[in-house]
C-alpha cells in the first residue's frame, strides 16, 4: 500500500514539472493555479495588465502549449530574420513584442500571429481540447484562435462579451477554451476602443502585448 501511495505521489510531482523548467525552484512541488500577465501597449504607450487564469487541470496539453512558447521552452519555427535563420527552429519568447491584429468591436479581439496578418503561427500545431465545463460564457474567455479542426497554434484570443455561438459547433469543430481574465477587464474595455480598419477589423494604431509572463502558484 505504501508502494502504491509513494507512486500516486510521485505521479502528481511528474505532471507538474512541464509547466515549469528544469531551474525552476518550484519544479518539484504541487501546481497548484498558473496565470498569464500581458502587459498592453497602444500607440507605444503604456495601456495595463491583463491577467489571466489558465485552466491546467482541464485542458494541459493546450496551456503547456501556451506557456512554453511565453516563456520560450516551446519550440517554434523561426520567422524573423533579424533573429534568426527563416525556417529553423528555434526558442525564446515567442509572444513579447507581437501585435493584436484583429479586433471585432464588442466581440473578439485576436493576437498571437507572428507575421502580423493572422496568416502565421508558431509552425508546431496542438491537439484538438475540449472541455465540456468551459465555454464562452464571459467577457474575457481565452481561447485558441485556429482556421478549422487540427490548426490551433500560436494565434488566441479574448472575448469581449459571451460568445455562445463560438460552442456551436463542437465537438466537429471548436476552439481550445483555455483561460479567463482575473484582472485587467478595463485594459480589455480600453483595448476594445481602439479605431479599426472596418474592412479588415485591423487596429489603425499598434496594440501590442509588449510582454507576456507566466506566474505560478504552489500548494502549501
Amino acid at each position: 500500500m505504501q508502494l502504491v501511495k509513494n507512486m500516486a505521489f510521485a505521479l502528481v510531482i511528474l505532471l507538474s514539472v512541464p509547466l515549469g523548467t528544469a531551474a525552476d525552484p518550484g519544479a518539484s512541488k504541487i501546481l497548484k493555479k498558473i496565470y498569464a500577465k500581458f502587459e498592453i501597449e497602444r500607440d507605444g504607450k503604456p495601456l495595463g495588465i491583463i491577467k489571466a487564469e489558465l485552466f491546467v487541470d482541464k485542458v494541459p496539453k493546450t496551456v503547456q502549449n501556451f506557456v512554453g512558447l511565453a516563456e520560450g521552452t516551446t519550440p517554434f519555427i523561426e520567422y524573423d530574420t533579424s533573429k534568426g535563420k527563416e525556417g529553423a527552429e528555434t526558442t525564446r519568447a515567442f509572444y513579447n513584442g507581437l501585435t493584436f491584429h484583429r479586433l471585432v468591436k464588442g466581440f473578439v479581439i485576436q493576437g498571437g500571429c507572428p507575421l502580423g496578418n493572422g496568416k502565421g503561427g508558431s509552425g508546431k500545431k496542438v491537439p484538438d481540447e475540449f472541455s465540456p465545463e468551459l465555454t464562452h460564457n464571459a467577457e474575457g474567455i481565452l481561447a485558441m484562435a485556429n482556421s478549422g479542426p487540427g490548426t490551433t497554434s500560436s494565434q488566441f484570443y479574448f472575448t469581449l462579451r459571451p460568445a455562445k455561438e463560438l460552442d456551436s459547433n463542437r465537438p466537429r469543430r471548436g476552439f481550445n477554451i483555455f483561460g479567463k481574465v482575473t484582472e485587467g477587464l478595463n485594459v480589455l474595455k480600453e483595448m476594445n476602443n481602439t479605431p479599426i480598419n472596418p474592412i479588415t477589423s485591423k487596429p489603425k494604431v499598434p496594440l501590442i502585448m509588449k510582454s507576456v509572463t507566466i506566474e505560478r502558484v504552489y500548494a502549501d
